[in-house]
């Protein structure tokens, strides 16, 4: 039952994180996991490959999904282009 789970919402994650990367411009998100609960959402310059900012979370825990999930909004507000947002 916890490896089910915790494969979901790494699951989960890593398509959200694929939904928003097909918006982002010159930057990616990518997902690293360990194969456990844990995780590390990473936002980093394609160009580059410098990280910009990251963000590890328990997968089980509503309170790490949660700040996750707003965390996520905030990038798909201040680094998707407009025109891509109005497109949508």
């Amino acid at each position: 039952m916890f490896k089910q789970v915790n494969l979901l919402e790494i699951a989960t994650l890593k398509l959200r994180c694929a939904i928003l990367n097909n918006k982002l411009v010159g930057e990616e998100l990518e997902v690293w996991e360990s194969g456990t609960p844990w995780c590390v959402v990473v936002l980093i310059n394609s160009s580059t490959r410098k990280m910009i900012g990251c963000m590890g979370l328990n997968a089980l825990s509503s309170r790490d999904r949660g700040i996750t999930k707003g965390w996520l909004r905030h990038i798909q507000l201040t680094r998707v282009p407009k025109a891509v947002k109005q497109a949508a």
